[in-house]
């Protein structure tokens, strides 16, 4: 019993101290040549917020994949990774900050839900958040 209390007092002390905000969407737009257009909209206003794209993007099975990434510092929408990918017709959107960037992640993911609903108010956008360790980023 104590070492649950000892564990939990951990995770805790983890959360409050270094983690990440991850942000995480999901869309389902009907199929893939559709979900890749919604996706360049999107793509560009992360080029109008500063993010430039990452020349190569990951290997992976997805059907359309792109990745951006913006500066180190952590002020405004700075210090993100952002990972957009299509697959059977559904747009997935990762948002990750640097370490201790957690603020401009939330302004960022609250930005694009807000952006991303206005642009396509037919389209059920649900961006949700969780914290991760910031070791290993």
């Amino acid at each position: 019993m104590k070492l649950s209390i000892i564990f939990g007092l951990i995770a805790i002390a983890v959360m409050a101290s270094g983690c990440t905000l991850v942000y995480s969407g999901r869309v389902a737009i009907g199929d893939n040549q559709k979900a890749v257009a919604v996706s360049k909209v999107l793509e560009a206003e992360y080029a109008r917020q500063g993010l430039e794209p990452v020349p190569e993007p990951s290997v992976t099975k997805a059907y359309y994949r792109s990745d951006w990434a913006s500066s180190t510092t952590c002020t405004n929408y700075w210090a993100l990774c952002v990972e957009d990918s299509v697959n059977d017709g559904t747009l997935a959107i990762l948002i990750v900050p640097q370490p201790h960037c957690s603020d401009s992640a939330r302004r960022f993911g609250e930005h694009m839900q807000s952006f991303a609903t206005n642009s396509f108010p037919n389209l059920q956008w649900s961006f949700t958040s969780g914290h991760t360790p910031d070791i290993g980023r």
